[in-house]
């Protein structure tokens, strides 16, 4: 064999050997993407620490976007997770229209968090993409006020009495032995998910700047798939700002919800006892089933 070839050979397993770890590497991300095809922002929260030093353990808290026409390879691959449970976070509308396709040993439980929201918040973002130059030049500042609408459904997810119910029944389940691995997601994996999400962490003592930026890492996934969608209504004459604000997340909707917990009970702990019901015997236990021990 000559020099050459040598050379070839060593660089091309060089080569694989450090794709492989990078890919080993991304698997170990904190809040990365999985990599399934069809469910881009389904990720998992396992290797998050606490602000104890404690990890959140890998392998058995999911959060995604609605399991719906999953591709074959992602089947088999949300297969491989066996899943126990998968709380659907979505009102009954969007359930009968897209269900979710999961296992039929996985329980799937139902919660639907805007069981008790009128549909005018939603209305009015519906009308701030649906006709872009006349929204954009009546409202001139239509972006602010897509911004306006979201952080108030953030608001609305601390208060709804349904929002709390679900939330609560969420917590209560993974309080119980036998629960994971679980899953939790809504529509696009976000805002419901992103709350829910938040409120988990929060409780399992994940710092809030952590919390923060795992809410802010579905842009990554959600944004470049809705990047002709977003294309088409700035074509159109939408203003730029307006679909990334409805369509992704920003850390401002967020600490709107975060605001709204203070405003109204105080603090998370409050929000947890008196808004969720969930006590400390439930805490510890959910600490208990989802953080390594030291």
């Amino acid at each position: 064999m000559t020099l050459k070839k040598i050379r070839i050979i060593t660089w091309l397993v060089l080569f694989l050997f450090i794709s492989n770890a990078d890919n080993s590497l991304q698997a170990q991300i904190p809040g990365a993407s999985l990599g399934f095809e069809s469910l881009p922002n389904l990720r998992e929260l396992g290797g998050y620490k606490t602000k104890d030093s404690l990890s959140i353990r890998r392998a058995v808290l999911y959060r995604s976007s609605q399991l719906y026409r999953l591709s074959e390879s992602d089947k088999k691959k949300l297969e491989a997770l066996k899943l126990k449970y998968d709380f659907d976070l979505r009102t009954t509308r969007e359930r009968e229209a897209k269900p979710d396709e999961v296992n039929t040993s996985v329980r799937n439980v139902s919660l639907d968090m805007l069981a008790d929201e009128s549909e005018e918040a939603y209305v009015k973002l519906d009308e701030l993409t649906r006709d872009p130059k006349r929204r954009s030049t009546a409202i001139g500042g239509g972006t602010a006020e897509a911004e306006t609408a979201m952080k108030q459904i953030y608001c609305d997810m601390v208060t709804l009495p349904s929002s709390k119910t679900a939330l609560s029944k969420f917590l209560t389940s993974l309080a119980q032995s036998g629960s994971s691995p679980a899953l939790f997601h809504c529509s696009s994996g976000k805002d419901r998910t992103g709350w829910a999400t938040a409120v988990l962490l929060t409780l399992l003592g994940v710092p809030k700047e952590q919390i923060i930026k795992d809410f802010e890492k579905s842009n990554d996934y959600i944004l470049p798939a809705q990047k002709t969608v977003i294309e088409n209504f700035v074509k159109a004459g939408g203003e730029p700002g307006i679909m990334p604000a409805v369509l992704g997340v920003k850390a401002i909707y967020l600490e709107a919800a975060f605001t709204e917990v203070n405003r109204v009970y105080g603090n998370m702990d409050r929000y947890f006892t008196e808004g969720l019901g969930i006590d400390a015997v439930k805490q510890k236990a959910i600490r208990d089933a989802f953080l390594e021990k030291k």
